[in-house]
């Protein structure tokens, strides 16, 4: 028997999971055939079909073939094959057609995510409502295909109809606890500020604008008037001193609501956001208030006494949670609140949204049935605190919960409008943030996007997440985590007849590190070896995606001066129209002055003609008068 030059390391996951059943999470409706059809890089196209309101033009969906292409056959490096084309007779076509041109929009509470795909041979088929659902799509699509031992790529015949349970679906990261570089958000933007340890605006931008080509969005939390020590570093008189009997002790505590400062300082913070987050949900907070200092201070008590709120600080916490909500719908933005709020009977409006953080069930199940029936619409997390850690297989938990399975009518349990994930930050950081949040999130995932009755079984789904992790550490590109997952094989040189564990270990790792000895296991010869490495190719396609970046960087940067000129355009045509606002103002000042005059002059001129009137009118009197008596003096002579 030949004695081959290489070692075969063959690993325990098996290739039949990436079959067209492994699709995360779950599609509503969703039908395979064993019929396959074989995909080639070089003769696969995605295409705007006919009738799309969607057109080459579209970044979101232009980005999305690119993207999705590097995904799916990413041992290929043909730039050609995802650009978008006219539809056409072509080996393999996606036509991707959507009903609504929302291609240079955000997406909101309110955006469809449905779509339906239908594979069949030499084409398929994706159509949505707007471009988030086929985003959606294209990563159902890209889950579908899958290689054989040969490397061969393949997709079965399949129908798929899909859509979300829940609008709301989210993961909370905690930025303030541990300061998340910005790679830590994705990869390869540039924009980390280790000595500041701050986000700028032009980083929040980049964030929004880098979740937005894939159709996720952004939302910011400000919690207060708790958690906000750092606040008052850079705003003085924000937090309330602390007092040592009668004395200040040098402490600070929550944010102080006696102070209209707080308030003018809290309105312009809210102006703000508003204006560079797009989306309409905010988040203020509310939790885990402490009043302890709060209950030490003079003037907090002097002002509740003012208020008659007497010695009930949740009236307080109240009055100030009230007063930023209704700023925040004021701007017209929908606040979201932690469940405390509600505990304590603040008065806020029934379109704010409430935020279950706290218990186990059955108390948060109790809780939704408490403010469902008060009319507020719901997010649930207290069951998805996934930086919490236990032993074992955890995900099970997070999987089994169903987030409707409270008391209540139909009506009440519509007001449950998703759930959210929640990745606090207290041992968290860049170092462990990824491997903390997947895959045990994707549990939570398909809770919240698939059927319910679809989900119910945890054992019919471990082997669809196992092989959705391994798709996931395929697209990381790293080498190490490459022998997770797969049937990988590497072409080590020299003969290893009579090696120890030790010498191939380090045969292994000098191989790793010289990418002169590897090749991809695709077109190889059976007795030759391949290790999915990250390679010349693959550093092209990580440029690719930096220049990616940075056209959407230049992007942003050229709306933001189109913007910045336009403003200034508006500002000098506003001047324009205040001058000739100015210029008719003298005119009419001008014309009402010659008005006036005339108008003087005209009572003038028949003021004089009245005199002269008057007098004409005397004169003549006094001539007819002595015309008179000189008639009756000639009469009393001829008598």
């Amino acid at each position: 028997m030949e004695v081959h030059r290489c070692l075969l390391l063959l690993l325990s996951a098996s290739l039949a999971l990436h079959t067209a059943s492994g699709v995360w999470p779950l599609p509503q409706s969703f039908t395979s055939s064993p019929q396959r059809f074989s995909l080639q890089p070089d003769a696969f196209y995605f295409t705007y079909g006919p009738g799309s309101a969607a057109k080459p033009g579209c970044s979101v969906l232009d980005e999305a073939f690119k993207r999705y292409f590097r995904l799916i056959f990413p041992d290929y490096n043909n730039k050609q094959s995802f650009s978008p084309r006219t539809l056409r007779d072509l080996p393999f076509t996606l036509a991707v057609s959507v009903k609504q041109d929302d291609c240079e929009g955000y997406p909101t509470q309110e955006s469809s995510e449905s779509y339906n795909l239908t594979v069949s041979a030499g084409q398929g088929a994706l159509n949505a409502e707007t471009v988030w659902g086929a985003l959606r799509g294209l990563e159902s699509f890209s889950q579908l295909v899958y290689q054989d031992n040969s490397g061969t790529y393949y997709i079965n015949k399949t129908d798929i109809e899909d859509f979300a349970r829940f609008p709301f679906r989210g993961i909370l990261l905690d930025t303030s606890r541990h300061y998340l570089p910005l790679k830590a958000i994705f990869q390869t933007l540039g924009a980390y500020h280790p000595e500041t340890h701050i986000y700028t605006q032009t980083d929040v931008q980049a964030v929004i604008s880098y979740a937005r080509m894939r159709g996720i969005r952004v939302l910011p939390e400000f919690d207060s008037p708790g958690h906000t020590q750092s606040w008052g570093k850079g705003q003085p008189d924000l937090l309330t001193p602390c007092y040592s009997g009668s004395s200040p002790s040098g402490q600070f505590g929550p944010v102080n609501p006696s102070l209209n400062s707080t308030f003018d300082f809290m309105s312009r913070l809210l102006k703000e956001v508003s204006k560079v987050f797009p989306d309409s949900y905010i988040h203020l907070g509310g939790d885990e208030v402490d009043f302890t200092c709060w209950k030490t201070n003079p003037d907090i008590k002097a002002f509740m006494q003012s208020k008659g709120f007497g010695s009930d600080f949740t009236k307080l916490e109240a009055f100030y949670m009230e007063s930023i909500v209704n700023m925040t719908t004021a701007l017209n933005r929908t606040a979201i609140v932690w469940q405390d709020v509600f505990d304590y009977h603040e008065k806020i409006p029934k379109s704010s949204v409430l935020h279950i953080w706290k218990g186990l069930p059955p108390a948060y199940y109790a809780e939704m049935e408490q403010m469902t029936q008060a009319g507020m619409r719901v997010i649930l997390a207290a069951p998805w605190y996934i930086n919490h850690i236990n032993y074992g297989q955890d995900w099970r938990t997070y999987y089994g919960v169903e987030p409707l399975n409270f008391n209540g009518t139909e009506e009440q349990k519509k007001l449950v409008i998703g759930g959210e994930v929640c990745m606090w930050g207290e041992y968290i950081d860049a170092t462990n943030l990824t491997p903390r949040l997947w895959p045990r999130g994707s549990a939570a995932a398909e809770r919240l996007w698939s059927d319910e009755k679809q989900t119910t079984s945890v054992d019919k789904a471990f082997p669809r997440l196992q092989d959705f992790r391994c798709k996931l550490l395929r697209q990381t590109w790293d080498p190490g985590r490459a022998f997770v997952c797969g049937s990988l094989q590497t072409r080590i040189p020299g003969d290893l007849t009579g090696a120890t564990l030790s010498q191939m270990a380090e045969l292994i790792r000098q191989s790793s590190a010289d990418s002169s000895v590897l090749s991809p296991t695709r077109g190889s010869k059976p007795t030759q070896c391949g290790l999915l490495k990250l390679t010349q190719q693959d550093l092209m396609t990580e440029r690719e995606r930096e220049e990616g970046e940075g056209r959407e960087r230049e992007r942003l940067r050229g709306r933001r001066k189109r913007e910045k000129e336009g403003e200034g355009r508006k500002e000098e045509e506003i001047e324009r129209r205040r001058g000739r606002e100015k210029k008719r103002e003298r005119r009419r000042g001008r014309e009402k002055r010659r008005l006036r005059e005339e108008i003087e002059e005209e009572i003038e001129r028949r003021r004089i003609e009245r005199r002269s009137s008057r007098r004409g009118r005397e004169k003549k009197r006094k001539r007819e008068e002595k015309e008179r008596r000189e008639r009756e003096k000639k009469d009393r002579k001829k008598k």
